[in-house]
Protein backbone atom coordinates (compact mmCIF):
# COMPACT_ATOMS: atom_id res chain seq x y z
CA UNK A 1 0.00 0.00 0.00
CA UNK A 2 2.85 2.38 0.83
CA UNK A 3 4.28 1.98 -2.67
CA UNK A 4 0.87 2.74 -4.23
CA UNK A 5 0.53 5.93 -2.18
CA UNK A 6 4.05 6.97 -3.19
CA UNK A 7 3.24 6.36 -6.86
CA UNK A 8 0.04 8.42 -6.56
CA UNK A 9 1.98 11.24 -4.87
CA UNK A 10 4.47 11.23 -7.77
CA UNK A 11 1.60 11.34 -10.25
CA UNK A 12 0.03 14.29 -8.40
CA UNK A 13 3.34 16.19 -8.39
CA UNK A 14 3.77 15.51 -12.11
CA UNK A 15 0.20 16.62 -12.86
CA UNK A 16 0.67 19.82 -10.86
CA UNK A 17 3.89 20.65 -12.70
CA UNK A 18 2.25 19.97 -16.06
CA UNK A 19 -1.14 21.58 -15.29
CA UNK A 20 -0.52 24.24 -12.65
CA UNK A 21 -4.13 25.43 -12.65
CA UNK A 22 -6.87 22.97 -11.75
CA UNK A 23 -10.47 24.05 -12.33
CA UNK A 24 -12.72 24.98 -9.40
CA UNK A 25 -15.83 23.87 -11.24
CA UNK A 26 -16.89 20.37 -10.23
CA UNK A 27 -18.26 19.80 -13.72
CA UNK A 28 -14.89 20.70 -15.27
CA UNK A 29 -13.08 18.48 -12.78
CA UNK A 30 -15.41 15.61 -13.57
CA UNK A 31 -14.83 16.12 -17.30
CA UNK A 32 -11.08 15.76 -16.71
CA UNK A 33 -11.65 12.59 -14.71
CA UNK A 34 -13.88 11.14 -17.43
CA UNK A 35 -11.14 11.85 -19.97
CA UNK A 36 -8.65 9.98 -17.80
CA UNK A 37 -11.05 7.05 -17.37
CA UNK A 38 -11.41 7.00 -21.15
CA UNK A 39 -7.65 6.71 -21.47
CA UNK A 40 -7.71 3.71 -19.13
CA UNK A 41 -10.42 2.14 -21.31
CA UNK A 42 -8.28 2.80 -24.38
CA UNK A 43 -5.38 0.83 -22.90
CA UNK A 44 -7.77 -2.06 -22.27
CA UNK A 45 -9.39 -1.95 -25.71
CA UNK A 46 -6.04 -1.68 -27.48
CA UNK A 47 -4.50 -4.37 -25.26
CA UNK A 48 -1.64 -2.06 -24.36
CA UNK A 49 1.08 -2.84 -21.83
CA UNK A 50 0.51 -3.21 -18.12
CA UNK A 51 2.91 -0.31 -17.59
CA UNK A 52 0.80 2.05 -19.71
CA UNK A 53 -2.37 0.76 -18.01
CA UNK A 54 -0.79 1.51 -14.60
CA UNK A 55 0.29 4.99 -15.74
CA UNK A 56 -3.24 5.86 -16.84
CA UNK A 57 -4.70 4.60 -13.56
CA UNK A 58 -2.22 6.77 -11.66
CA UNK A 59 -3.20 9.77 -13.81
CA UNK A 60 -6.84 9.20 -12.88
CA UNK A 61 -5.89 8.86 -9.21
CA UNK A 62 -4.00 12.16 -9.42
CA UNK A 63 -7.11 13.87 -10.77
CA UNK A 64 -9.17 12.45 -7.90
CA UNK A 65 -6.63 13.70 -5.36
CA UNK A 66 -6.75 17.15 -6.95
CA UNK A 67 -10.55 17.07 -6.79
CA UNK A 68 -10.35 16.26 -3.08
CA UNK A 69 -7.86 19.09 -2.54
CA UNK A 70 -10.36 21.55 -4.04
CA UNK A 71 -12.95 20.78 -1.37
CA UNK A 72 -13.05 23.66 1.09
CA UNK A 73 -14.47 23.31 4.55
CA UNK A 74 -14.97 19.56 4.16
CA UNK A 75 -13.11 17.28 6.50
CA UNK A 76 -11.93 14.48 4.27
CA UNK A 77 -9.76 12.46 6.62
CA UNK A 78 -11.27 11.59 10.00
Amino acid sequence: MKQIVEEINKAVKHAKSKHKIFPCSRAAQFAILVEEIGEIAETINDEQSDELYKREILDAAAVIVRMLEQLKGVEIWK
